[in-house]
């Protein structure tokens, strides 16, 4: 059986990716691209695209591959760890 990790308690560092994701969208009307990311949470481009995969795979983003800013909220949670 699979975990529902959606439900469990998010990881600082993705609470903060998630929020920077929908903070962009709020600010802009469209979502923001890797580099964005990084450069809103003061990381790197590979840890930026690291956390969006881990928040697609707890179901809380999608994306539509090879289209550009396609990052969308499927579920919002502001439940850190």
């Amino acid at each position: 059986m699979k975990p529902q990790v959606a439900h469990q308690p998010l990881p600082r560092a993705q609470a903060a990716t998630l929020q920077a994701i929908e903070s962009h969208i709020k600010r802009f009307g469209e979502s923001p691209t890797r580099r964005e990311i990084a450069k809103a949470r003061g990381i790197s481009e590979g840890e930026a695209t690291w956390q969006v995969l881990a928040l697609r795979s707890r179901g809380l983003v999608a994306a539509t591959p090879h289209k550009p800013r396609s990052l969308r909220i499927v579920q919002a949670t502001g439940r850190a760890s």
